[in-house]
């Protein structure tokens, strides 16, 4: 999918969706008024409301509810993985998509690509046109033979971000390790990339199976013993990352690689 048609997509199926929504993280409220209070020693008199001073013969002035600029850091977990079944395809158009709706609410945006470390550090921009620069630098990257070092992830991030920020973080969490207490420092969103194919292990027989976080091969004859052995592994890591996100707060959707992601965004967000 090229990008122009992605961004059609985005704002045929998002777009308006968000712009109808206050507490949308993608829209930010700017300098709103929220109510009036009587004039005390220090308070700024160019915000004296002299409408209701005249009515009640003392000074009141208006109080605004200020919202700075939102600034959101997408950070995508490029493990070999993700290159299983068009999952690393589906991730990037999320975030190409997700990208250009924060971009086109006015939001400053950066992309963060991480395995074992950082690979790509995006500085924030508001610019439209660093999407299609990421487009370029995620092609450079191969993650073949790479996995997800969580517990460098979680250094990266206590050190790297200094203050509270929005963190919208993708990949497909296999091996997850539970590191997710900076989520009560931020404001997480986790989307969480799968393949239908790796959920049902449909084989059997001797088979040379190819590990892409590793690189390396190995020969298994699969029974019906070892698909429920492995469905049962799955399952119970997939449920501890469920737990981890209700443990910590943190909003969480789970996207399968040959499925429209819209609706599951609009759910999300």
């Amino acid at each position: 999918m090229i990008l122009e048609e992605l961004f059609f997509k985005t704002r045929k199926n998002l777009f308006g969706y968000f712009n109808g929504r206050v507490d949308s993280i993608f829209k930010g409220e700017g300098v709103d008024f929220f109510e009036v209070k009587e004039y005390e020693s220090g308070d700024d008199i160019r915000h004296l409301n002299a409408k209701v001073s005249a009515k009640y013969g003392e000074p009141f002035i208006n109080l605004y509810t200020q919202e700075k600029e939102i600034e959101i850091f997408f950070i995508y977990l490029l493990s070999g993985s993700m290159l299983f079944d068009k999952k690393n395809k589906q991730a990037r158009n999320i975030l190409f998509a997700l990208n250009y709706l924060a971009k086109q609410f006015g939001n400053s945006t950066s992309t963060i690509i991480f395995n074992t470390k950082p690979c790509f550090i995006q500085a924030p921009s508001k610019n439209i046109n660093d999407i299609y620069l990421l487009q370029e630098e995620l092609k450079k990257i191969n993650p073949i033979g790479s996995k997800i070092d969580y517990s460098a992830l979680n250094q990266f991030i206590q050190s790297y971000f200094s203050k509270p920020a929005i963190l919208i973080m993708l990949g497909d969490f296999l091996n997850y390790e539970d590191i997710f207490d900076f989520g009560v420092f931020h404001e997480l969103y986790l989307i969480w990339l799968r393949s239908k194919k790796e959920e049902n292990l449909n084989l059997s027989g001797t088979q040379s199976l190819l590990d892409l976080n590793s690189f390396k091969t190995a020969t298994l004859t699969i029974t019906k013993r070892v698909q429920k052995s492995y469905q049962k592994l799955l399952q119970k890591q997939d449920t501890a990352l469920k737990e981890s996100c209700y443990k910590y707060n943190i909003a969480f959707t789970k996207i399968y690689s040959d499925e429209d992601f819209f609706p599951k965004l609009k759910e999300l967000f």
